[in-house]
């Protein structure tokens, strides 16, 4: 029998084009919250060093419009992202333009937590070129939070 991350990678990949021509030019909130829990399955089958190279592929099923995985060890150091240069970068400090800590926020609320929780802040959107509300879906693993956030609001 497939692992679950296993068979969600295959899944990803047999709608990949469908997934990009239907879905709109925004991933939404449920798109995110579902590659969250799909990259979680990954990181919890193989480790995070196993799972970085198919998350930052731009290319690949973890990437998905202005969708991306972002994974942070309970410090807030990043472990993986899009754009590597961040990787191993310290975002415990991290706020957005109102001042929110939204890493941190993100590695408290981690603390225990068993399932996957919503944090909301605001963030250039990269497509748009201008701030968004995003909300992302985080998802503690064993020392890791995986996370994905859509952009809600009136910029999307």
């Amino acid at each position: 029998m497939l692992a679950r991350s296993t068979f969600c990678l295959l899944f990803a990949l047999l709608l990949w084009p469908a997934d990009r021509a239907l879905g709109g030019p925004y991933g939404t909130t449920a798109e995110a919250r579902a590659l969250a829990e799909g990259a979680a399955d990954l990181v919890r089958d193989i480790g995070i060093d196993r799972a970085r190279h198919l998350l930052i592929d731009l290319d690949g099923p973890y990437v998905d419009r202005d969708l991306y995985i972002f994974v942070l060890d309970r410090n807030g150091i990043v472990q993986s992202h899009p754009d590597t240069g961040s990787i191993g970068g310290d975002a415990l400090a991290a706020r957005d333009p109102n001042g929110k800590s939204f890493v941190l926020e993100m590695v408290v609320r981690a603390e225990g937590a068993s399932e996957g929780f919503w944090v909301e802040y605001v963030w250039l959107h990269p497509q748009l070129g201008t701030f968004a509300t995003k909300r992302a879906w985080m998802v503690p693993v064993g020392d890791f939070i995986v996370g994905c956030g859509a952009y809600v609001g009136e910029a999307t």
